[in-house]
């Protein structure tokens, strides 16, 4: 788990020219792609802003991050803050995972926990397992999807 705090902002991914493929036109912008995860391995970075703790999740959300489950809880719990969860590089996500969004949702200390960017998939999984009751679930932010 990569932790920043404000003043130290941290990209958790990184930028990749993407070929030009071949029907590409000289004229055409050159196109750029971000991924955070090519191999499809999980992430949880949590970045303390000074009006919130922001919870990037990205790739596959599995058992394989409990450790980093736990110490994105014990910073949550430190920092008294909002809690927003941003899933939108999620690719996957199992019950560990869902179980992540229940504990940070009953853990954040000033209220309803915002999830933005859900993909349709993980909204599904939220919505079955009623987990999606203890959330805001937002399509961007700002707006309530």
């Amino acid at each position: 788990m990569n932790v920043s705090s404000p003043g130290t902002p941290q990209d958790a991914g990184t930028v990749h020219a993407a070929s030009p493929g071949p029907h590409a036109r000289d004229d055409a912008p050159e196109l750029t792609a971000r991924s955070l995860d090519f191999d499809g391995s999980g992430t949880v970075h949590v970045i303390v802003q000074a009006d919130e703790v922001r919870v990037l999740l990205s790739g596959e959300i599995d058992a394989s991050l409990a450790g980093e489950f736990r110490s994105a809880l014990d910073v949550i719990a430190a920092e008294s803050l909002p809690v927003t969860l941003d899933a939108h590089h999620v690719s996957f996500m199992d019950s560990l995972g869902v179980a992540f969004v229940s504990q940070v949702a009953l853990a954040s200390p000033t209220g309803r926990t915002r999830m933005v960017h859900v993909p349709p998939t993980v909204r599904f999984l939220l919505d079955v397992t009623q987990t999606s009751d203890l959330v805001d679930l937002v399509d961007q932010d700002g707006q309530n999807g």
